[in-house]
């Protein structure tokens, strides 16, 4: 289904469905300069992916801080002391970087001012960042949440048999790094477990989602972050994986993400239909009329952004010369 003749490669730049996905959402600028990702929602997806699939690593990549991380405001300042600077500053220096951050702009006292962040907890999380230099820190509180969840995910019905260690005539492979080419770009990507069942000869790609909805609303961040692209292109990146193990001959199962909510704690499998994959690839309308583009569709824009060095605007804005007909395919007149 996926193959066809391969276009000229775009050569200076490499792709993932995480960048195509914020592409469609975000516009052309993350072409140039990728969206860094925050929150909490993100640090503990990424905690709970290492701990399940890579735990020797742990210690490399995580610091825990057994203090009390700052939040709002005077997390932001850390934040920007920590990529500022090469050691702690002093009281005056943090003023200036206040200023600098408009933060507490209401605040006149200078005295109450350092109040705002003039507290043990701020120092000693600024100590901890320098000290964990190309680590993330953590809290006592954010391991023992994914180390829960693992648990979960080891001793649950529903997803042991996925996590377990391999049974006979089985292979696992976790973390598998893919690189692959599909129309005129080169992509990579990260599959979270392949499932090779030799006695079957099937394949099986899983990804591991986290969040904190229910189980059942999954459906609604499978539409709003473009999970059907994920599932799509590393559907089709699989054969990288193929050819190098010589498993030609294999059946490609459907692509499952695997998702718990952090709050609720069942996990779930959410298996995705070939019309899915169809639809990611051509895109497709809702029943309320909305249109979701497709992945050659979006391939397609991108090649122009990058051709044309246009990363303000939208492909259709400048061919129409900034005029922009208002979308009335959503609205019923009413008789």
């Amino acid at each position: 289904m996926w193959n066809q003749e391969k276009e000229p490669l775009i050569e200076d730049l490499r792709l993932s469905s995480s960048r195509v996905s914020s592409y469609d959402q975000n516009g052309p600028s993350v072409l140039l300069e990728r969206k860094k990702l925050s929150g909490e929602g993100i640090l503990m997806g990424g905690l709970i992916d290492l701990l399940l699939f890579e735990p020797d690593k742990f210690n490399d990549n995580y610091y825990v801080f057994s203090a009390i991380i700052p939040t709002a405001s005077a997390k932001v300042l850390a934040d920007f002391i920590v990529n500022s600077c090469t050691e702690v500053p002093t009281i005056d220096r943090v003023l200036e970087y206040v200023k600098i951050c408009n933060l507490w702009k209401s605040v006149v006292n200078k005295y109450t001012l350092i109040g705002k962040f003039d507290t043990p907890d701020f120092w000693d999380y600024l100590k901890a960042e320098f000290e964990s230099i190309g680590k993330t820190i953590i809290s006592q509180e954010n391991l023992d949440n994914a180390n829960d969840i693992i648990d979960v995910l080891q001793s649950h019905s529903y997803s042991k048999d996925i996590v377990s260690y391999p049974e006979e005539n089985e292979d696992k492979y976790a973390q598998l790094e893919i690189n692959f080419r599909y129309k005129q770009f080169a992509f990579k990507g990260v599959i979270d477990l392949v499932i090779v069942d030799h006695k079957n000869k099937t394949i099986k790609l899983i990804d591991l989602k986290t969040g904190t909805p229910s189980g059942t609303a999954f459906t609604t961040s499978f539409l709003k972050y473009r999970y059907y692209l994920q599932a799509l292109l590393y559907t089709i990146g699989v054969t990288d994986f193929i050819s190098k193990y010589k498993l030609e001959g294999y059946e490609v199962l459907s692509f499952e993400f695997l998702y718990i909510s952090r709050y609720e704690r069942i996990p779930l499998i959410y298996r995705v239909p070939s019309k899915w994959l169809t639809a990611a690839k051509k895109g497709f309308t809702t029943l309320s009329g909305y249109k979701n583009k497709g992945l050659d569709e979006l391939l397609d824009e991108i090649d122009w952004h990058w051709t044309n060095k246009e990363f303000k605007l939208t492909k259709e804005i400048v061919e129409q010369k900034g005029e922009i007909l208002i979308n009335d395919e959503f609205i019923v007149v009413n008789e």
